[in-house]
């Protein structure tokens, strides 16, 4: 993250930041799978389809999906050479989108004139990470509950009652083969 704070070039911001969110993408996918071992047919999907996948899921808050569909739209024109600096207009788009998560960041927005792009990108890039990192925090924990639950699993006492029933029946059916 501390790359992200310090970086004044908006294109190396812009990529960073994405690749940030991508390893981010994939802790949290990890997280809600059995040891951390994700499903061979789901190991390198697109960022498109992991985003996806972490929304299915329920991993990802829906909130998260247009500013991260933005910065991924903003850093996509710039890895393919469409431009090659984030305008005050672009970063600002990218800011008003999480703003639908943290409201009060709005106050920010309409302070300063001002503010250079790079400090309206860095700050919805640490949004971004931070409700990862927060709903990778709740995955792990539901994982670990999970596995909690399953390591004490027993046995209902109508479950041991038809269990034994069965057991009950096949034996019966066997002495009378027999």
């Amino acid at each position: 993250m501390e790359l992200i704070r310090s970086e004044r070039d908006t294109f190396r911001l812009t990529i960073r930041g994405h690749a940030l969110i991508d390893e981010g993408l994939d802790s949290l996918l990890a997280d809600a799978f059995v040891d951390k071992k994700i499903p061979g047919f789901l190991k390198g999907p697109t960022f498109k389809r992991k985003l996806e996948l972490g929304l299915a899921l329920g991993l990802i808050p829906p909130s998260l999906k247009e500013p991260i569909d933005r910065l991924s739209a903003l850093r996509d024109k710039m890895a393919h050479g469409r431009i090659s600096e984030v305008s005050r207009t672009q970063a600002l788009e990218v800011f008003a989108s999480v703003t639908a998560v943290v409201p009060s960041l709005e106050e920010i927005r309409e302070s300063d004139d001002s503010m250079e792009p790079r400090y309206f990108l860095s700050l919805a890039i640490f949004v971004i990470w931070s409700a990862l990192a927060n709903a990778e925090q709740a995955a792990r924990e539901r994982r670990e509950a999970i596995d909690a639950a399953l390591s004490r699993a027993e046995l209902s006492p109508i479950a041991v009652a038809i269990l034994q029933q069965q057991l009950d029946d096949a034996r019966a059916g066997k002495a009378a083969e027999g």
